[in-house]
């Protein structure tokens, strides 16, 4: 990842080898010596204590050598450099952010009403924005417990495997999760509705004789930004999709060109 400037420690090494290559030899000269009984025993002694403390300076500069660069402690790729060459760090700095992509993960926030469908295990499709059409297999391995008290909405963390090697941490990415499915329902937009009761009966407004009309209907599914109608209102009903809360009960209304209605 980084390396120091080690210029002045791989000259300091070199003169410490060559001062151990001399005291070696000296070493050796001098047991040579004492053995023929030409020397004494305290010069031999010198001679040894010389030699290691020359391979203790050699070791020691080894080692603070090794410090010099900082090698990644796991597989994967930098997200993040904090540091830039000529910059003096200290111990415990911060410099560089590493993921491990052997394995990725993908955290979607889905509304709480659909997080309760939501289990452990379940498979769903994961696209990347700007990656073509493709989509990925993933697998649902935790649903948060709690939901966020402002936007009512609960993280699902999915795991994509590590068979995608094209995906790289934080790309944005659409997940499909199918937690119920529903053959030829009626779907209304969420706006045409102002609240849904804790009850889950509510009214919206349908056009008859130019004129809106208040009508109870039933829900179904419940999605962030469609409702399933179960009962109150039939096909080519025409249903006011409003804004504002403007429209009441009895408020004319009337159909402009592009299918939307007009007071």
């Amino acid at each position: 990842l980084a390396a120091l400037d080690d210029r002045v420690l791989r000259a300091d090494l070199e003169q410490a080898e060559a001062a151990l290559a001399r005291s070696e030899d000296e070493r050796q000269r001098v047991a040579l010596l004492a053995e023929r009984r030409l020397t004494d025993a305290k010069r031999e002694q010198a001679a040894i204590a010389q030699h290691r403390i020359d391979q203790a300076t050699v070791s020691k500069l080894q080692t603070l050598l090794s410090l010099t660069t900082f090698p990644s402690p796991i597989a994967g790729i930098v997200t993040t450099r904090l540091v830039q060459p000529g910059d003096h760090i200290q111990a415990g700095t911060h410099m560089f952010t590493i993921a491990d992509v052997s394995r990725l993960r993908v955290f979607a926030k889905v509304p709480e009403q659909v997080a309760l469908r939501i289990n452990k295990g379940v498979v769903a499709a994961v696209e990347v924005e700007g990656i073509g059409q493709t989509r990925w297999r993933a697998t649902v391995q935790r649903v948060y417990p709690t939901s966020d008290p402002i936007s009512h909405q609960t993280i699902v963390e999915l795991d994509l495997g590590s068979s995608y090697p094209s995906l790289r941490p934080g790309l944005q990415t659409t997940v499909v999760l199918t937690t119920d499915q529903r053959r030829e329902a009626l779907v209304l937009d969420r706006r045409a509705v102002a609240d849904i009761p804790a009850d889950g009966v509510l009214h919206v407004f349908v056009i008859e004789g130019g004129r809106a009309r208040a009508r109870q209907v039933q829900l179904g599914l419940v999605l962030e930004d469609r409702l399933e109608i179960t009962a109150g209102v039939a096909e080519g009903d025409a249903v006011i999709v409003q804004s504002g809360g403007r429209v009441r009960d009895g408020t004319p209304v009337r159909l402009v060109s592009n299918g939307a209605a007009g007071g």
